[in-house]
């Protein structure tokens, strides 16, 4: 964010800015995770016949720390956070776990 900053302001913007900026990455990095009603319940029955993965783009702390936060992160038998979400990496992914491409079944939740 303070880099967006730096480029939108051509430079220009203030250390109070950058300040503002640093707490408010701070709450968002303290922000508590809501899931929706039925997730923990149901991430809970399908972990008990499923081998369920998480993979997730960003930052690594950020990523380790929400799902931390989340308190369903012991329900997944893996967890992959990675800089590029594109085919390369799902079959790094594929590959590392020994899952084949029709074993390979995924949702993309918003």
């Amino acid at each position: 964010m303070i880099e967006t900053a730096i480029e939108i302001s051509n430079g220009q913007v203030t250390g109070h800015d950058i300040q503002r900026i640093i707490d408010l990455g701070k709450d968002m990095l303290n922000h508590p995770v809501h899931l929706l009603e039925t997730v923990e319940e149901t991430v809970s029955v399908l972990s008990n016949h499923y081998f369920l993965m998480v993979i997730t783009k960003g930052d690594l702390f950020d990523q380790e720390n929400k799902l931390a936060r989340s308190g369903i992160a012991d329900l997944f038998h893996a967890v992959e956070i990675v800089s590029e979400k594109n085919e390369q990496t799902y079959r790094q992914i594929m590959d590392r776990h020994q899952i084949t491409p029709t074993d390979f079944s995924w949702w993309v939740i918003a």
